[in-house]
């Protein structure tokens, strides 16, 4: 669970959308170069392929050049590219840019890094089988085992397609009918307090706080303890909470997956991929 992979360039929006946009990294495949708000191209002589580096190390370089300088980001300069070849090459992303008013290929792509992927989750077979009977997971929640400590680019679309294929040839191999009784699914709680969505609504802001603070591309053993102090803290609170609503059970199930992510990050204690510790103290 540990194992949470960052886009390094996500589009720096004008509103607040639900979900950030990716700038693809074959845009910097195809000559793009990232530029910190002095205009100089930073990840020259921070690896061999400059920026072509691994993305875990390219998002933790944009992040170095924001704590050096400040602000909430960086540019990519497309300039080497014609806006005739951009616009074919990156349909979407040239639409994009364009709703945003940026001016391709003469003006900067405003950009920052941002969860992208989970490469730990729920642990399946090669069948997609879990250790519940009957449940089956691909794709991004699931722990499949094929992607290590850093997912390669389009690997996601070939973990889906293959886990879901063999997920549904089990199945339909080794279906079984009901036998007519109607299960019976409760859940049982003691918890008497009730909230309102507000208070809900504070909670999922630290958590997303807390996981942006301590549980980043670049973690710390004292920080991971202080992380999952809190949401420990927020956890005895939603114990006693009485859940009632969608939403209610999306904050609590992030307060779940944010601790199980904490918690294994401070189990493992060397740097591996996407889970990079800055501090050599082990704990």
């Amino acid at each position: 669970m540990e194992m949470v992979q960052f886009h390094p360039t996500t589009l720096i929006p004008n509103d607040n959308p639900e979900r950030l946009f990716l700038i693809s990294e074959a845009v910097r495949g195809e000559g793009a170069i990232l530029r910190n708000y002095r205009g100089q191209a930073f990840m020259q002589g921070k690896h061999p392929l400059a920026d072509l580096a691994p993305r875990d190390i390219v998002t933790r370089e944009i992040i170095k050049e924001l704590k050096l300088n400040g602000g909430d980001r960086v540019y990519l300069d497309t300039s080497s590219m014609s806006t005739e070849f951009f616009s074919n090459r990156f349909p979407t992303i040239y639409r994009q840019c364009s709703q945003q008013g940026i001016k391709l290929t003469s003006e900067f792509i405003p950009v920052r890094p941002a969860q992208h992927y989970f490469m730990g989750g729920v642990k399946t077979d090669v069948d997609g089988r879990t250790s519940i009977k009957g449940l089956f997971c691909c794709g991004e929640c699931a722990e499949s085992g094929i992607h290590g400590g850093n997912r390669l680019a389009s690997n996601s679309v070939l973990e889906c397609l293959v886990f879901g294929r063999r997920s549904a040839r089990y199945i339909n191999d080794n279906f079984k009918p009901c036998d007519g009784k109607k299960p019976q699914l409760m859940t049982e709680t003691a918890s008497t307090v009730v909230h309102t969505n507000e208070f809900f609504s504070q909670i999922e802001k630290i958590i997303k706080n807390t996981m942006t603070e301590y549980a980043g591309p670049e973690r710390s053993f004292n920080g991971m303890l202080k992380g999952i102090s809190i949401l420990k803290e927020l956890e005895e609170q939603l114990d006693v909470t009485y859940l009632s609503t969608q939403y209610h059970f999306k904050v609590n199930n992030m307060l779940q997956n944010g601790l199980a992510i904490l918690e294994s990050a401070y189990n493992r204690k060397e740097s591996v991929g996407a889970h990079y510790i800055i501090d050599d103290e082990v704990k």
